[in-house]
């Protein structure tokens, strides 16, 4: 397994001013990192930059410029007090991040929660500024009936739990979502670690994410760069139908499904999923004439 220096942080001022937290893990003297695209990693619900560990400590740090960021409310970014409901903060957010990192058509990976704020910036902006995207277990839309069915009923139950934000309930229902996540169970030493990002997370974060209601099918169906849609055949938090649907909306999208894995192909089958996305990475920098 490759290993890459020590990542230069920033502080990006995104939506309403929010600072938000980003590790650069790129260098511009490494061969292959100014012709190929930059992957920006964006994580899901509750967790933040360190999920994307066995991406930057690979072999695609020698290849790739690779930049992870903390979503508004988690990591090291600020949590202010509201506008999780507003679609445009998320966006300006990613648009941010785009803009002041100098980061010229990259690849934009989205996790889970982090498939919703993808749409959001699409929404807003188009996708003239991208050269790919990768939706890994992700979400597209929020809070109507045909979200909830493209999600889990354990997963339903856990997030009514977190919304509610009882201090008492809270760290079991934390722990209960972060064993939804794999296909099995994680090391103790690892499930301490997620329950950990987790459990910094403010509540009313998780209950301003969760309360969103959206829509994102026009959005999809507008989408002109290449896409990827990855998802865990075991996955105990979005039903594999969700990235069926996603991918059929798509034009062109091509879903690969992973089997025996869970919510978190990047974390449990690691090797593979590095695979599919230098594979995908190269072919999208060819695509756009890089």
């Amino acid at each position: 397994m490759g290993t890459t220096g020590r990542p230069v942080w920033h502080g990006i001022s995104g939506g309403g001013g929010a600072r938000l937290y980003v590790e650069d893990h790129g260098d511009p003297d490494r061969p292959g990192h100014r012709e190929r695209p930059a992957v920006v990693f964006l994580h899901g619900l509750g967790y933040c930059r360190l999920a994307w560990a066995n991406q930057v400590r690979s072999e695609l740090s020698s290849t790739f410029r690779l930049v992870t960021v903390d979503l508004r409310g988690h990591g090291g970014s600020d949590a202010p007090p509201d506008g999780y409901a507003d679609s445009s903060r998320w966006a300006q957010d990613v648009a941010a991040v785009l803009g002041e990192m100098g980061l010229h058509r990259p690849v934009v990976v989205g996790w889970s929660y982090a498939g919703a704020v993808i749409c959001d910036y699409l929404a807003e902006y188009g996708d003239d500024a991208l050269a790919g995207l990768v939706l890994v277990g992700a979400v597209s839309d929020l809070g109507t009936r045909r979200a909830l069915d493209g999600l889990t009923d354990e997963f339903v139950a856990v997030s009514r739990r977190l919304v509610r934000s009882d201090p008492a309930d809270l760290p079991s229902a934390v722990g209960d979502f972060v064993d939804l996540c794999t296909h099995r169970p994680l090391p103790a030493e690892q499930r301490g670690e997620m329950r950990g990002w987790n459990s910094v997370v403010p509540g009313h974060v998780l209950a301003g994410m969760l309360r969103r209601t959206l829509e994102h099918d026009a959005t999809l169906r507008a989408v002109r760069v290449p896409t990827l849609v990855l998802h865990g055949e075991a996955d105990r938090v979005v039903r594999v139908a969700h990235a069926r649907h996603v991918a059929g909306l798509v034009p062109g999208a091509r879903l690969v499904t992973l089997p025996e894995v869970g919510h978190m192909p990047f974390w449990e089958a690691p090797e593979r999923f590095n695979t599919l996305l230098a594979e995908f990475v190269e072919a999208a920098g060819v695509t756009h004439g890089r």
